[in-house]
């Protein structure tokens, strides 16, 4: 009966039980010349839990245990020191992993032969243990039973897979399921208060077209996830590491004294195979300079595939004609790999 290794363990080394007891805890009988207060346990019966394609994998217990000292008051506190040792705990003991213990029912009595005070406590013991198999594949939905060995917490009961296969040789499973997903990356950023409007190096856009349009540089960090997207702090570009598909949105908000100014935006990738490539579409805003208005914002949200170590930078220029002066009042810009 491992479990009896484990209870041993455990009730021999808890502070508490061991600074009335010391070193007196018995295994199913204590011995007659044995020192009050003592305490005794017993392992009363074992259940497993056999599946249809295997042993146990987990095995139930009863177990008792006995306090015992010739004074009442003594019996308690020995009693109630077992039941925090015992309660609820959880682990790998003597190499036995226990996956939790449940406090049950307890009762006292008084022998008057032995003159002694007995409290009795009742609990149920959950074991984990390696079960055995016979050589099998899955090849269609199926519940697998599945222990995490840890005993304590975030138990796994079931695993659910469709399509895949579940081969089982002896006591070992192997899995293969084709893996849809990957890890969250994610940065966000916006435009270093330098280059707004009234800023140090602000970006005037006036005097910028499409065939040569203003590298809009960000580098104020907001939120980032994970490693392989990064911003290069000197420049203001991304650096994709990873190959994959990224959804990138940005959104600027332009500001102009002028009317009928229209600034533009786009994303530009490089990367050693492809070069340099101009994305569509583009994020468009429009200042007509009626009423009052002064500023508009233009967004743009697009989807791209790229190769591992690409570049991603932000171009704006001024579609218009006009020469009235474009600068940026915020910008932001979230990149997320979603495959």
């Amino acid at each position: 009966m491992n479990v009896g290794k484990a209870i041993f363990n455990i009730l021999s080394n808890d502070a508490g039980l061991s600074a009335l007891v010391g070193t007196r805890v018995f295994p199913e009988m204590a011995p007659e010349e044995a020192e009050t207060p003592f305490l005794v346990y017993s392992v009363l019966s074992i259940e497993p839990t056999d599946t249809k394609q295997g042993s146990s994998t987990v095995d139930v217990s009863q177990l008792e245990t006995y306090s015992v000292s010739n004074s009442y008051t003594e019996c308690m506190d020995v009693s109630e020191a077992a039941r925090a040792a015992l309660d609820r705990n959880g682990g790998l003991f003597n190499s036995v992993s226990i996956q939790s213990i449940q406090y049950q029912s307890a009762d006292t009595e008084y022998n008057a032969t032995q003159r002694v005070y007995i409290a009795q406590q009742r609990y149920n013991v959950r074991e984990l243990r390696v079960g055995q198999a016979p050589d099998v594949t899955l090849v269609s939905p199926e519940n697998i039973l599945v222990q995490d060995g840890a005993g304590v917490s975030g138990r796994v009961d079931t695993l659910n897979f469709t399509p895949g296969t579940l081969s089982v040789t002896g006591n070992a499973g192997t899995i293969a399921a084709s893996y849809i997903g990957v890890n969250t990356e994610l940065l966000t950023q916006t435009i270093n208060a330098a280059y707004l409007k009234s800023g140090g190096s602000e970006l005037d856009l006036n005097t910028y077209t499409e065939s040569s349009p203003l590298f809009i540089p960000f580098g104020d960090e907001v939120d980032s996830l994970g490693t392989v997207i990064s911003e290069n702090g000197t420049t203001g570009y991304f650096s994709l590491s990873e190959a994959g598909t990224y959804q990138i949105s940005v959104a600027i908000t332009f500001y102009s004294e002028g009317n009928g100014v229209a600034p533009h935006f786009y994303a530009r990738t490089y990367n050693a195979t492809q070069g340099q490539v101009d994305e569509v579409p583009e994020g468009t805003a429009y200042i007509n300079g009626q009423h009052g208005v002064s500023h508009s914002t233009g967004r743009v949200e697009m989807f791209l595939t790229v190769l591992a170590n690409t570049r991603l930078y932000i171009y704006g220029y001024d579609e218009s004609n006009r020469d009235s002066a474009i600068n940026i009042l915020h910008g932001r810009i979230t990149l997320r790999r979603i495959a």
